[in-house]
This record gives C-alpha cells, structure tokens and sequence, in this order.
C-alpha cells in the first residue's frame, strides 16, 4: 500500500518538476496533468494557470517590445547602464493632425496601427529596434540593446525602405479615396548611455 500511495505522489511531483525545468528554459506552453482535489491536484492547477499568464504576458511583450529587447527584460532588471556608439532613427509624420481632423478617433488609431507596422517591419529587417512610439512618430535604436556593428549601415539602409514601404501603404489608401501622408527621418549616430534606467 505504501509504494501504490508513493507512486501516486511521485508521478506527480515528478511531472511538476520536469514542467518546472521546461519553463525555466522558456517554455511557456507547458501544461501538467494531475487531477485531483488534493493538495497536488490544486498545485496543478495553480501551476498551470501560471503558465497561462506567462504566454498571456509573452504575447503582450512580443506585440509591444521588439524580441531584443523582450529578452533584455526577461534577464532581469538591474539598473544601470554602460557607454556604446549607437545609431537613432527618429521619424515623424508630416501634417499628420491636420489631415487627421474630423477622422473618428477609432479610424485614426487603427490607420496609425496599419502605418507603425510597415515601418516597424522595415526598421526589424535592419536590424533596428522601435525604442517607443511617440504618437506620429517612432523612435528606433540600432546597436541598442545588443551590440550591432554595422549599425549606422543598417540604419542608413532603413530609412530609404522605411520611405519604400510608406509609399506602397499611400499607394493603396489613394486607391480607396483616402489622404496620403509624408515623414520626415532623422538618422544620428553617437555615444549614449544604454541599459535600464
């Protein structure tokens, strides 16, 4: 009776920890099967329901923060920072609150979503990262938070795609009847302090 009443909480046990190891090594999508009303049943369902709130909060990092700076996060939150030579590239939209008057603000958003992605797209295929959206405008780092050698290269290379790629988004609003719009790019290179403040 014993080893039956030993194995039943073995397994168990023995299936938390092996899911444990896998969601320490990133796995978010683990779950475990113990069931049950006792104390090990209520440990698997505590466990599991914390694995759904780690993908929920992935899932969140991932639409919001580039994938670089996502794994910053994730290794912890020490404060401080360290010197490097940085590029930035700041964009803005040109008339973008006057040709936006009398738009409902939900059109407004959803538009801005469309036009973010595009030139999110083109900065990421350089190797850039958007650092923060600033309303009309975007702000994105290359070299930050990983080292990039060539990053005043790939930042030089995005601007004309990123200018590419807004051209083909007017293209299709002309098309429907809708306003086009213009942005002007900024690209700097220097030295920065980079880490989290």
């Amino acid at each position: 009776v014993s080893a039956v009443i030993a194995r039943g909480t073995s397994k168990p046990v023995e299936a938390l920890v092996e899911a444990t190891r896998k969601v320490a090594a990133g796995d978010y999508g683990v779950q475990v099967d113990i069931r049950g009303r006792d104390e090990l049943g209520r440990l698997g369902t505590a466990f599991n329901e914390m694995t759904e709130g780690l993908r929920k909060r992935r899932d969140i990092m991932e639409k919001t923060l580039s994938r670089d700076v996502a794994e910053e996060l994730m290794k912890g939150m020490e404060l401080g920072g360290e010197n490097r030579e940085v590029t930035i590239v700041f964009m803005d939209i040109r008339g973008f609150t006057s040709g936006t008057q009398g738009v409902d603000p939900a059109e407004v958003v959803t538009m801005l979503n469309d036009m973010m992605d595009h030139l999110t797209a083109a900065i990421a295929r350089h190797g850039g990262n958007v650092n923060k959206y600033l309303g009309d405008g975007l702000m994105a780092m290359f070299g930050a938070p990983k080292p990039l050698e060539d990053h005043a290269l790939r930042a030089a290379q995005a601007g004309p795609e990123m200018q590419a790629a807004l051209a083909g988004w007017n293209e299709r609003r002309l098309e429907r009847g809708l306003p086009s719009f213009h942005t002007g790019i900024g690209i700097n290179t220097g030295g920065v302090v980079c880490g989290r403040v």
